[in-house]
């Protein structure tokens, strides 16, 4: 299945869950860390290596950067580094978003979730 308006090659799941956690605002690392286990139910917990290294990796093909960012000094660690989703970064998500959307678009025709397959 090809989709002639996506600009990014597909993300690994936890790549996107990353990306997903930046959509709405900017974010230190291990909120992100803490958003992908509530918004998965505890499903996916990613570790601080596989995180930073996703991070690392977004930064050098711009789909992240790195901001100076602290709401209220007083309850923020310094040493937190906040990452924000940059324009790039946001195509990369939305390019997921709708290829993962037109697998979706297939699953009814062979009932997966919702009853047996045709026989």
């Amino acid at each position: 299945m090809k989709n002639a308006s996506a600009t990014t090659p597909p993300l690994k799941p936890v790549e996107f869950l990353i990306l997903l956690m930046l959509v709405d605002a900017p974010c230190h690392g291990y909120g992100i860390m803490l958003s992908v286990d509530a918004a998965t139910d505890g499903a996916v917990r990613l570790d601080a290596g596989n995180l930073y290294r996703s991070l690392r990796k977004f930064q050098r093909e711009g789909f992240v950067a790195k901001i100076e960012r602290r709401a209220a000094p007083e309850s923020d660690d310094e040493r937190r580094q906040y990452y924000a989703l940059t324009p790039r970064g946001r195509q990369a998500a939305t390019d997921e978003a709708r290829r993962i959307e037109g697998l979706l678009r297939l699953e009814p025709a062979h009932r997966l979730l919702h009853g047996e397959p045709p026989s």
